[in-house]
Order: structure tokens, then C-alpha cells, then sequence
């Protein structure tokens, strides 16, 4: 990289590095507030009551 730019040496520089991210961090929400387990609750419910109006309507 004799020739190379600023740029192009700060783009090596970036993609050589690793990552190392948390869940939490990876998914923008605090620790202390994870909402996967009530959107799972709420999806098993509406899953279940999607079943209840087809059982009943057939």
C-alpha cells in the first residue's frame, strides 16, 4: 500500500478489525428490558385464537 489513500488505508483498517457486539448492543435494547419473551407470548396467544375462529367458522 504504497500508494494508497488515507481513505483507502482507513477502509482496510475497518474491515480488518473484528466486531465484538453483545445481543444487546447488536439489537439496540438495554439488558435490563428485553422484549422477545412477551412478543413470543403474544404470538403463541394470537396463534392460538387464529386457530379457535378456524376450528369454529369450519
Amino acid at each position: 500500500m504504497e500508494n494508497a489513500t488515507y481513505r483507502e488505508i482507513a477502509v482496510t483498517e475497518i474491515r480488518n478489525r473484528g466486531v465484538a457486539l453483545s445481543g444487546d448492543e447488536a439489537s439496540g435494547r438495554a439488558s435490563a428490558g428485553s422484549s422477545l419473551l412477551p412478543m413470543l407470548v403474544v404470538g403463541l396467544v394470537l396463534i392460538v385464537i387464529g386457530a379457535a375462529v378456524v376450528m369454529a367458522v369450519v
